[in-house]
């Protein structure tokens, strides 16, 4: 067991400091013993934190414990009290979820105090067993079936390839000595039904379920992290970033198997809401219909906060009504890259003689009235045109180029002195002040992204 840890921390970060959690049961005790003896020989920063729930009259007392025992064994320890039923109450969320939303919260904020720490779990086989059936009565995908990892981002369980009788003998050879939670017997609780019901009933089918489950988990882990570098890719052609928001390419993602759009999308949710774990299967297939097939204008919710918008070309996950910002007006320099926060582009424009470059308009400078602006949409604009009546509404000339609704106040207009709209940028340029035989001087504007 030993070797094991050791093997596990020897593939961290060098000099990261280490949470142990510890709840003053048999599985953190075993862990923080092993930890504590490993921390001279490896150079570790251990810390510890115990997490009072409040929810049992001697929970006090537990913290006391792990307190003292931890003095004893010479490692700081931090102790604090959260209000689970406060929780439940105001999140209507379950005793269990709501305790382990505290009990992460106060982790992951000890560990930013201590410069980005590493959060140490003591998880084993059982555990991993147990949370693979409970995902799978929730109706996982392949994710939630891979069970916990052995290191996934700053959690690290170095026991979870252990069995519970195994870390009861080591406990009972090294004399530790855990504190007793009852509740761990409480059928009332979903996670303890599966453990004290479930599994039972199933090894009678299977003698080794719970070793079968664990197998389960980690080939469902190896083919999971294939198809995370498969999305990667995807994710490298067909997405990007434009200030808070995700921006999926419509036609890229259509060609995308099914499995592959899940991952988009809950990639894009995660990203702009920074998780994913409450978009359902349902709710996570409305979207991928809804980003390939929706028509421009459509809007869905996600979750709390955030919408799936489609435009004619894209689909536009955000957070909020942040993506229907105006931009501000604001001067175009000659010379000088003018960078658009607000939908991370950069303009630049000039003068020259020549129309040698490429990926821009040109206009004639002297049918062009300097300083140069930009601005977004008003009521009212025209943009002239080649029509019948050298004139059009840029509504319907919006319209006419598939621009949907909730972007067409972010798209950027070069302007003149004289407020006439010369560029629509990236889009069109307006059919005024065109160079001819006889321009001598050349105004060259062109646009690019801001990364």
């Amino acid at each position: 067991m030993r070797d094991t840890v050791k093997r596990t921390l020897l593939s961290l970060e060098k000099d990261r400091p280490l949470i142990a959690a510890v709840s003053g049961g048999v599985d953190s005790l075993v862990l923080l013993h092993l930890l504590a003896g490993l921390r001279d020989e490896m150079g570790l920063r251990l810390f510890v934190c115990h997490i009072d729930h409040a929810m049992r009259d001697v929970s006090a007392d537990d913290a006391r414990y792990v307190a003292d025992l931890c003095e004893k064994w010479g490692v700081a320890c931090h102790t604090e009290r959260v209000d689970v039923w406060r929780r439940v109450k105001e999140t209507g969320e379950s005793p269990e979820e709501a305790a382990r939303n505290l009990r992460y919260g106060v982790l992951r904020s000890y560990a930013e105090t201590l410069g980005g720490a590493y959060i140490v779990l003591a998880h084993h086989a059982g555990d991993q067993a147990e949370t693979v059936l409970l995902h799978l009565l929730r109706g996982s995908g392949t994710t939630g079936l891979g069970g916990m990892r052995v290191i996934g981002g700053d959690l690290v369980r170095p026991l979870l390839s252990f069995t519970k009788d195994a870390i009861e003998a080591y406990a009972s050879e090294h004399n530790i000595i855990p504190r007793e939670d009852e509740t761990n017997s409480d059928t009332t609780y979903l996670r303890n039904r599966v453990r004290h019901e479930l599994l039972p009933e199933l090894s009678s089918y299977q003698p080794q379920i719970a070793e079968s489950l664990c197998r389960l988990a980690a080939v469902v882990q190896a083919d999971e992290d294939f198809l995370e570098e498969m999305a990667d890719e995807w994710w490298t052609r067909i997405a990007r970033t434009d200030g808070r928001r995700v921006i999926l390419s419509r036609d890229g993602f259509r060609t995308a198997p099914l499995a592959m759009q899940r991952r988009l999308v809950r990639r894009a949710v995660s990203a702009v809401l920074g998780s994913a774990g409450g978009l359902s299967l349902v709710h996570c297939d409305r979207l991928c219909e809804m980003a390939a097939g929706g028509h421009a204008g459509s809007r869905c919710p996600v979750g709390r906060e955030g919408h799936l918008t489609c435009a004619y070309d894209e689909a536009i996950f955000s957070r909020g009504e942040e993506h229907a910002a105006k931009l501000t007006t604001r001067p175009l320099p000659l010379g000088e890259r003018t960078v658009l926060e607000e939908v991370g582009i950069a303009v630049y424009a000039e003068l020259t003689d020549t129309m040698d470059k490429d990926g821009g308009v040109y206009f004639d400078a002297d049918k062009v009235a300097l300083p140069l602006r930009i601005r977004s949409r008003r009521d009212g604009d025209i943009i002239a045109s080649c029509g019948k009546t050298g004139k059009k509404k840029l509504k319907k000339e919006l319209i006419d180029c598939k621009i949907a609704v909730a972007e067409r106040d972010r798209v950027p207009l070069v302007c003149d002195a004289d407020d006439r709209i010369l560029w629509i940028v990236g889009i069109r340029a307006a059919h005024i002040a065109q160079p001819d035989q006889q321009t001598k001087q050349y105004l060259y504007v062109t646009s690019e992204k801001e990364i």
